[in-house]
């Protein structure tokens, strides 16, 4: 699993490479969601979310919060909206 790293007002983001999923962990409410992707379901898909990915290598959070998605087989850099 790949993280990026949290501040203490920002929520962590998980690359779940087995499941193909990234998962967001409210560190508030100790809660965990998917916001990309479907567990078990490949090919990378863009659109609406939650997408599909198929290789999520590196995640980064911009100081607005924004989350960037290194996804290693299409070999791009995807943003979530």
């Amino acid at each position: 699993m790949e993280a990026a790293h949290p501040s203490p007002t920002n929520p962590q983001y998980i690359a779940d490479r087995s499941n193909r999923t990234i998962r967001k962990l409210d560190l508030k409410g100790d809660t965990v969601t998917t916001v990309v992707g479907i567990p078990g379901s490949a090919r990378v898909r863009l659109g609406m979310l939650p997408g599909r990915l198929n290789e999520a290598r590196k995640l980064a959070v911009s100081p607005t919060g924004q989350l960037f998605i290194s996804e290693g087989t299409e070999n791009a850099i995807l943003r979530v909206q």
